[in-house]
């Protein structure tokens, strides 16, 4: 049975909320300690959520505690800065049910006045479909006149309603009602939650992989049944469409749509869109949605270092990027990873672009003579949408290791003729 609205707990889910690390920023973890053990400014904000006037409230408690008279009034006259930042996946998520014309909720505890304050600074909170805010029904979660108070104003029966909350007490409460619920513990597993289909993030991805784990994955995956994969490329001007589909036998299937738009840097856009989506090899159903930036910086950058750790020499003292997009950050890091006592020297036919980039890697150097600059690496990794070769040959000495990444259609290039004629040339597939 589907839900008839999905209902969001405000803080902690749509919105981070955090005195604790508000006033460890302005007085110190300690002062805060003793603070918060000596004035309970915990019941004091549940009296403001209640329905309690939001200013006098807070300088009433101040008053009585002249101590942190100044502390306490900083709750009211400061208290949007507890209250950041956004969530973004879980904001992104709201409106993405709302424009599946999903009704969307709140329920939350928050006092009338503070509401209106975020709400200020945060419009989307002005977007629910229904309000439920504990301030304007005089009580506060887990009561369960709260609770009731949205079935009945709904008009919605319990086990038609889905509800996410970080707090457990909270959770049980609507679930002993017969609400389907969620604990909420980060974005990611709300939108698993909604979805039969789980959506692999950029954020979460990112924060569980490590470029040398990753490349030994990929090394294991070359020991499985070769891949049937299947490619095609789409052209409008200089804008290119591509997509990749591979069946490993006994693993299962992935398409990988590809956009590139080069004009899309001067609008400050990225260049490169797209999407993945992995199968089932049992019965072919949709078995997760991969964010495309994640596999663009994780898998092209990790081919790469895969690559070098097996054909470059184990001790490279100077590793040169040719290009300064967004691969090329994803390049330093994966070389970093496993080359952390190399020295980096960034090269890009806009310098100005490579400086740009150069300024976020720390120890980086930019290189204006890219035949100086390749006569000194021992590793070169090139990632560019470059049309002519700059890459030449006579330029290149024994034993360094060249990584090509940029040359995606038939019209790029990256090294001339002489530089493929001198080297030994792997590739990762020869179909």
């Amino acid at each position: 049975m589907r839900p008839e609205a999905v209902v969001f707990d405000i803080g902690n889910v749509l919105i981070e909320w955090n005195p604790e690390r508000f006033y460890d920023a302005q007085i110190g973890a300690e002062r805060r300690k003793a603070m918060f053990e000596a004035v309970d400014l915990h019941a004091m904000n549940d009296r403001v959520d209640t329905g309690h006037p939001f200013r006098e409230t807070i300088y009433e408690m101040a008053e009585t505690n002249p101590d942190w008279h100044t502390e306490i009034r900083m709750w009211h006259d400061r208290w949007i800065e507890m209250a950041t930042p956004v969530i973004d996946h879980s904001h992104r998520l709201m409106t993405a049910l709302q424009a599946k014309g999903v009704p969307v909720f709140s329920l939350t505890n928050f006092g009338i006045q503070s509401y209106d304050l975020a709400a200020g600074h945060y419009p989307f909170l002005r977007q629910f479909d229904r309000d439920f805010i504990s301030g304007h029904i005089g009580t506060i979660k887990p009561d369960p006149a709260i609770y009731a108070e949205v079935e009945n104003v709904s008009g919605i029966a319990p086990e038609r309603l889905i509800f996410t909350d970080d707090r457990a007490d909270n959770i049980k409460l609507a679930r002993n009602r017969g609400w389907k619920t969620h604990h909420f513990q980060g974005p990611q597993g709300w939108a698993d939650r909604l979805s039969n289909v789980p959506f692999i993030d950029f954020e979460t991805g990112d924060r569980l992989l490590d470029w040398i784990g990753l490349t030994d994955a990929l090394a294991a995956g070359h020991e499985r049944p070769k891949a049937e994969i299947g490619d095609t490329f789409l052209y409008r001007g200089n804008d290119t469409l591509l997509s990749r589909a591979a069946w490993i036998d006994g693993l299962g299937s992935a398409v990988k749509t590809a956009t590139i738009f080069p004009g899309n840097a001067a609008q400050g856009k990225p260049a490169i869109n797209g999407g993945v989506n992995l199968y089932s090899d049992t019965d072919g159903t949709l078995a997760a949605i991969v964010d495309f930036h994640l596999v663009t910086k994780w898998k092209t950058a990790g081919d790469s270092l895969l690559a070098a750790r097996r054909l470059a020499r184990p001790d490279p003292r100077c590793i040169l990027i040719l290009g300064a997009g967004t691969q090329a950050r994803g390049l330093h890091a994966a070389y970093k990873a496993a080359f952390p006592e190399a020295r980096f020297i960034l090269w890009n036919r806009t310098q100005a672009n490579a400086e740009r980039l150069a300024a976020d890697l720390p120890g980086v150097t930019v290189a204006n003579d890219l035949q100086g600059a390749m006569s000194e690496a021992d590793i070169i990794t090139s990632a560019t949408m470059s049309t002519e070769p700059f890459i030449r040959g006579e330029w290149l000495r024994p034993g360094q290791h060249l990584d090509l990444i940029g040359a995606y259609r038939p019209d790029m290039r990256e090294a001339d003729d002489t530089a493929l004629k001198r080297a030994r040339i792997f590739v990762d597939s020869l179909d």
